[in-house]
């Protein structure tokens, strides 16, 4: 009798829990990033963790093991926040497992796509990814950026130029002394 009551109230709380998971509306990338910054500001580690990807998660702990300190000491510090509020977002896109949303920078005043990866069915933040886009972008713009000049471009090369059919000063004062 006691295994039959043991089956029933299980039946009736995978149902209960089973009920309560499908009317709870899931996550878009959007919400998960809204509660990373919330649980940021509140310095909430457990619920920061569960937005962050396994890759971001993996690095934070890289990180933490070489600073010798915990990974949530590191989560708490002031300065491992990236946004203090809620950017402007736009373009949300999810394309199966992947997705991103777009967010203002704003000392750009530009739009930074930030890359999320559904893990175990709940969309994650790729920090990782984003950190290593963001290197890559700015490796692009400083050799955009960067004229390495040329001989031409050098006015002090047209001076020599100009200048190399004199005698070099040495020599020309050896003369003037001669005269």
């Amino acid at each position: 009798m006691k295994i039959y009551q043991t089956i029933t109230v299980m039946i009736c709380a995978l149902f209960v829990f089973g009920c309560d998971a499908l009317t709870q509306k899931a996550l878009t990338p959007t919400d998960t990033l809204r509660t990373f910054i919330q649980a940021s500001e509140e310095k909430d580690v457990e619920t920061i963790k569960k937005t962050l990807s396994k890759g971001t998660i993996n690095i934070i702990e890289g990180t933490a093991k070489a600073q010798k300190i915990t990974v949530d000491e590191l989560l708490k510090r002031e300065n491992g926040i990236p946004l203090k509020e809620m950017p402007e977002t736009r373009n949300e896109k999810i394309e199966g497992d992947a997705a991103s949303v777009e967010i203002k920078n704003v000392i750009t005043g530009g739009f930074d796509r930030v890359p999320f990866v559904k893990e175990d069915g709940v969309w994650k933040i790729q920090l990782d990814v984003f950190m290593r886009d963001m290197q890559k972008k700015m490796k692009e713009g400083m050799k955009e950026n960067v004229k390495i000049p040329s001989v031409e471009d050098n006015p002090q090369s047209k001076i020599r130029e100009r200048d190399s059919n004199a005698p070099p000063a040495a020599e020309t004062s050896k003369e003037s002394q001669a005269n």
